[in-house]
């Protein structure tokens, strides 16, 4: 309960903020860079070590959900969510991050359309592990009730339902297509590919949780540098953010049904980054 009103009263005064800030959107900047996915791969603990950066100025809210959840809004209601023009030195960035980017349809055609120079991320982590994170996180949330198998055995025709609305009316959110798509956003070569059909490669760069956790401030330094800015600043929060909690109660009859799912999408993947990723 606390949670929850805490919850509300930071969405309030983000929400006054905002209000605020948006009624001079032309004097904003639009976001440098998006970290766009993968959810449950390390989203958060990356866009902490970015936000830290002395050169980096963050929005008001990490995930905006601009290109996903609220295109409809329209570039002056994101711009409220960025500094002013006049708090921006010419060394300094400001980006986002909201992981539902990588995997919505849409996202690729209006990143590209609204900030074509943005620099995107991309945080991978084993799907198999992923699909369980992901999985128990719903059910934490309250999204979820059935089994992991019940729902993997669902999502299927529910993709197919759900992509085929989504791809008639682009103003349509789909709250199963973005809570209970398991597998499927473990697909990562065919969501990296629909980014890299409308944005040079040079544009885009791929981080593995593995490398993250394992080395973060090495995964920092790779993130500095291809922001453009300082590599030599050293962050000082290291510790993974939004861990979650939680027995890995998998099967081994549905770990290998998983992993005999994605070993073609992993080995298109490693082709498609120049890099065997050992999954």
């Amino acid at each position: 309960m606390v949670d929850q009103l805490a919850t509300k009263a930071y969405d309030s005064s983000v929400g006054f903020l905002r209000s605020v800030r948006s009624l001079l959107p032309s004097r904003r900047v639009l976001p440098d860079y998006l970290i766009i996915g993968a959810q449950k791969a390390g989203t958060t603990s990356f866009h902490a070590l970015i936000a830290e950066h002395p050169q980096v100025r963050g929005p008001i809210r990490k995930e905006i959900h601009y290109f996903d959840l609220n295109h409809t809004k329209g570039d002056r209601w994101y711009r409220s969510f960025f500094p002013r023009t006049d708090a921006m030195s010419p060394a300094s960035i400001t980006g986002e991050a909201s992981p539902y980017y990588l995997f919505h349809p849409h996202c690729a055609h209006r990143i590209n359309k609204t900030v074509p120079d943005a620099k995107l991320i991309v945080l991978v982590r084993d799907p198999v592990d992923r699909a369980v994170s992901h999985y128990h996180h719903e059910v934490r949330l309250g999204y979820e009730s059935r089994s992991l198998e019940r729902a993997l055995a669902d999502e299927d025709a529910m993709l197919e339902r759900e992509m085929a609305r989504l791809g008639t009316d682009p103003r349509y959110t789909s709250f199963e297509h973005q809570h209970h798509s398991y597998r499927a956003r473990g697909r990562y070569a065919e969501q990296i590919d629909r980014f890299c059909r409308t944005c040079s490669k040079d544009r885009i760069l791929i981080v593995d949780s593995a490398e993250l956790y394992g080395n973060p401030a090495a995964a920092a330094q790779r993130g500095y540098t291809f922001l453009g800015i300082d590599p030599a600043f050293e962050p000082a929060r290291l510790k993974p953010k939004n861990k979650g909690k939680y027995q890995d109660r998998i099967s081994p009859k549905t770990r290998h049904e998983l992993e005999d799912h994605y070993r073609p999408h992993n080995e298109r993947l490693y082709e498609l980054i120049g890099r065997d990723l050992g999954w």
